[in-house]
Formats: C-alpha cells, sequence, structure tokens
C-alpha cells in the first residue's frame, strides 16, 4: 500500500467544496492507495506525475516508488 500525502493547498480546496464532490475525489483519492495507476490514468509529460479524472475535476499526483509514497 502506498501512503498518500495531500498538500495543504490541495486539502483547503477539498474543504470548499460541496459534500458530493468532496465525497466523489476523496474516495477516488483514497482507491490510489491500492492501485498507482488505475485503469485510465494518464502519466504527464517526462515526470513522474501522473492524472485521473473525477467528475468536471482532475487529480494530479506524483508517485514515489521507492517510498511508496504518492
Amino acid at each position: 500500500m502506498y501512503q498518500i500525502i495531500v498538500p495543504n493547498n490541495c486539502q483547503k480546496f477539498l474543504l470548499k467544496l460541496g459534500d458530493y464532490d468532496y465525497n466523489k475525489i476523496r474516495d477516488k483519492i483514497l482507491l490510489l492507495e491500492n492501485t498507482p495507476r488505475p485503469r485510465g490514468c494518464l502519466q504527464l509529460s517526462d515526470s513522474q506525475q501522473y492524472r485521473i479524472r473525477c467528475g468536471n475535476y482532475r487529480i494530479v499526483y506524483e508517485i514515489d516508488d521507492e517510498n511508496y509514497i504518492l
């Protein structure tokens, strides 16, 4: 399992969302613990960053495979 670290600015953004969007995005982020590269994720050009869609939102994250951190 990977450890998920959410930066403070992202946490503040998520807390401003409505319950429906917040829960949907939170659930999608939590799924990354077990599957950091789910079907449909896109690797951003020449980096360790990936992007997944969640409704009208995009979740951009970086994977550190050596330390199992997202």
